[in-house]
């Protein structure tokens, strides 16, 4: 009986090496480029929801409930304000309170921005009641106050308005972080003042 013939053995030539390592690296890049891509456009697309949320919160807080409802007293917003004054620091006004049993009132309001770089936030220095009401969390008010308040309007057309950037923080895919701002103005008309409308577009 005859015995089989041994088999050849042998590895990969150096060609052969390089050629497939070659292969494996591009399939390898391509994947890690898809796969940040698509983490970065995640990361990009619930920032921007969250400023989205965090913005319109706050505007309707500034707007129509500026204070946290304390002790049974509701505490009206700009949208209700009379007798404006704004300087360096902060916006003054008279605004409304109302209690659980209907009884009104009145009180002064202001407002100024507190903190700085990523921990600059709005905030009621009046009554002081929660330092966090006006805080847009994870999200800060990206400017000083300069650049807040834009009183053009003010005499001529009784309205002012406040530029909202509100910015958070984004993760790399590879390490580092960058920043996404969402700015949003907010027009404030004066209440019990006429705002007179532009006639060429009647």
């Amino acid at each position: 009986m005859k015995a089989p013939a041994s088999r050849t053995r042998r590895g990969f030539t150096l060609v052969e090496v390089m050629f497939a390592s070659a292969i494996s690296a591009v399939i390898a890049i391509a994947v890690c480029s898809g796969a940040s891509a698509c983490y970065q456009f995640y990361e990009s697309m619930m920032a921007d929801t969250e400023l989205s949320l965090r913005g319109r919160e706050l505007r309707d807080k500034i707007l129509f409930h500026e204070v946290a409802p304390h002790n049974g007293v509701f505490h009206t917003g700009l949208l209700s304000g009379t007798s404006v004054h704004i300087d360096s620091v902060a916006l003054n006004m008279d605004c409304e309170t109302v209690a659980d049993s209907g009884t009104r009132g009145s009180r002064r309001l202001r407002l100024i921005l507190s903190g700085a770089g990523s921990g600059r936030h709005l905030f009621e220095d009046a009554t002081r009641v929660s330092s966090k009401w006006l805080d847009p969390g994870v999200t800060w008010v990206n400017t000083d106050w300069d650049n807040l308040i834009d009183t053009t309007d003010l005499d001529t057309k009784n309205r002012f308005y406040v530029d909202l950037p509100l910015s958070i923080t984004l993760r790399r895919p590879l390490g580092g972080r960058a920043v996404l701002t969402r700015a949003e103005r907010i027009t404030v008309p004066l209440f019990g003042k006429v705002q007179p409308t532009d006639t060429s577009r009647d």
